[in-house]
């Protein structure tokens, strides 16, 4: 199995950017830290990806496609149940609205 992009959370950068260390063929793109979280972000992984732009979101050309990716946080286990149910409607109701494939769960526990 080959990894291209992998979704990192507490990344813990100042300002938001992008780093790419073109001798391993990666670039990490990520959002700032706050006082809540420590900053979302995308590790992308091999020489063939080209970024395109940055947002909230990224856009990549692959393949002559459009990829929109999307790095959140979820309500830990912790979190009043009532929040996470509306966390996870939204969620539902969100994805339900956009054109979606699913690419399955890689939930990792090491």
């Amino acid at each position: 199995m080959e990894i291209n992009i992998l979704g990192l959370t507490e990344i813990r950068r100042p300002k938001a950017g992008f780093e790419t260390d073109y001798s391993k063929n990666v670039t990490l793109i990520h959002g700032a830290s706050n006082n809540e979280h420590a900053g979302v972000g995308l590790l992308l992984i091999g020489k063939d990806i080209e970024l395109l732009e940055w947002e909230m979101n990224v856009r990549m050309g692959y393949a002559k496609k459009i990829w929109f990716i999307g790095v959140v946080y979820s309500p830990h286990q912790g979190t009043d149940d009532a929040i996470k149910d509306d966390f996870y409607e939204e969620l539902i109701e969100f994805i339900s609205k956009v054109k979606t494939k699913g690419c399955g769960c890689f939930n990792i526990t090491w």
